[in-house]
């Protein structure tokens, strides 16, 4: 699902290729192998080792172990773990943080919050943590809850996700922005300040408001727990055939976010309708008409936790062509979430030639249409897909306002920020309908 740097083995500094050649020369001398070291974090330690004295410190020791590993005689491999592990916890500590908790539940369960860290974005933000105020107040901020979390602390995980998913998300807006949007972290206030003031540099220059929510699953409270049990189960039996001597021992669970707690007789991962009406309930609990009276507010909703059924470019658009099982016309599940209307059909994949696509017809209203309808010129997803994070756009060309602020400014913001966007229109359904996969 992710890459991850920090188990790299290309070796990309001294001291990662150190490390590699002398794993090559002693893999099977048992004082002198380093089991559990990662070329990918003995890079990152000597790329972070300027200006840190104790990393710096560790790092030197390290380089003279591996150059000379018998001189150390026994102690060797005490000697250089007591280095590694020191430095790692002080150039990676957002990633030692996360390896830590999820230790927590090694060889009993996994929580679902802590595996949709992405260990890339981790690396990104803890190279930049240094050189940028607001990435280096989120890593504080995502280490400050971490250290707080008493034993397996679910609700500690959670709150670490969303200050890590507003930190992913400021650093979409700030590289794709560039030098067109300058990007500033608000100060927080009592939860009406939105998240991020910008600046287009547009003519005539614009000024907007992002607000980031970080969607968590359906009944998050009860379910988090549930999927902690369910994997419990899941792990006992595995457990269970490997007592009983099976050479490949294997268990299946289920990873369903949109599934409501205990009994939840209309759950299908396949449904279409039911994924995009508990998206709309959740933008419409998490977004509120206070954070969007400043000015001009994109909302900007994180799914890095809520990832949809369809990917690439197809949910952007009402509906758009899906070839597999015959090919059918599929609703678009983020435009739907955006300008649905109560009655319209939706349409699904069908499960095998010949099944029918029609999956109901909505009972909600989008997030941008109706007389609740959030007040903003556009809402922007935040997805993890192919290895990164991407954001998408919808927007509204008719959005009313009293700012100097104009259809063309908010085609401007999606344009730059967005890997693609659509409209209420489908104005560009020509590049969305039957897009060539990404």
């Amino acid at each position: 699902m992710f890459n991850n740097p920090y188990e790299d083995t290309a070796g990309r500094t001294d001291l990662g290729r150190a490390f590699l050649a002398h794993q090559a020369s002693f893999r099977h001398d048992v004082a002198l192998s380093l089991p559990g070291v990662c070329s990918g974090v003995l890079d990152a330690i000597e790329s972070r080792s300027e200006g840190a004295v104790e990393v710096a410190r560790c790092r030197g020791e390290m380089a003279a172990l591996l150059a000379d590993p018998k001189s150390a005689g026994d102690a060797f491999r005490a000697r250089f773990m007591a280095g590694y592990e020191a430095a790692r916890a002080a150039a990676c500590p957002l990633w030692t943080a996360i390896v830590r908790e999820r230790r927590k539940l090694h060889g009993v369960s996994s929580d679902y919050t802590l595996w949709h860290f992405d260990p890339s974005a981790l690396h990104a933000l803890e190279e930049e943590a240094l050189s940028d105020s607001a990435i280096g107040y989120f890593v504080k901020k995502m280490l400050d809850r971490l250290a707080q979390a008493d034993g397996v602390d679910q609700t500690a995980w959670r709150q670490a996700f969303e200050a890590y998913s507003e930190a992913v998300a400021y650093r979409l807006l700030r590289n794709n922005g560039g030098e067109h949007i300058k990007v500033e972290r608000m100060p927080e206030a009592d939860g009406s300040t939105p998240d991020f003031k910008c600046t287009l540099a547009s003519d005539p220059p614009g000024t907007f408001y992002v607000e980031v929510k970080t969607l968590d699953i359906v009944n998050a409270d009860q379910r988090h727990p549930e999927m902690l049990d369910d994997g419990m189960l899941v792990q006992d039996d595995i457990d269970r055939q490997v007592a009983a001597g099976k050479r490949i021992a294997m268990a299946t669970g289920e990873v369903a976010p949109y599934r409501k707690f205990g009994d939840d007789p209309d759950y299908d991962w396949r449904a279409g309708k039911m994924s995009i009406e508990r998206l709309i309930d959740k933008c419409r609990q998490n977004f509120k008409a206070k954070q969007f009276a400043l000015g001009p507010t994109f909302g900007l909703a994180s799914l890095l936790r809520m990832p949809i059924g369809d990917g690439g470019l197809r949910p952007l658009a009402p509906f758009a062509y899906d070839g597999l099982n015959g090919g059918a016309c599929v609703s678009g599940e983020l435009w739907n979430v955006c300008f649905g209307m109560p009655g319209d059909p939706i349409h699904r994949t069908p499960e095998f030639e010949g099944k029918g696509s029609l999956d109901g017809r909505l009972e909600r209203e989008g997030i941008l249409v109706g007389s609740g309808r959030i007040d903003s010129p556009g809402v922007l997803f935040l997805r993890h897909e192919d290895g990164e994070c991407r954001l998408d756009g919808l927007i509204d060309p008719y959005w009313p306002n009293e700012w100097a602020w104009s259809s063309n400014h908010t085609e401007d913001v999606v344009w730059t920020l967005c890997r693609a966007y659509n409209d209420a229109k489908n104005s560009n359904a020509y590049l969305l309908s039957n897009p060539v996969p990404p």
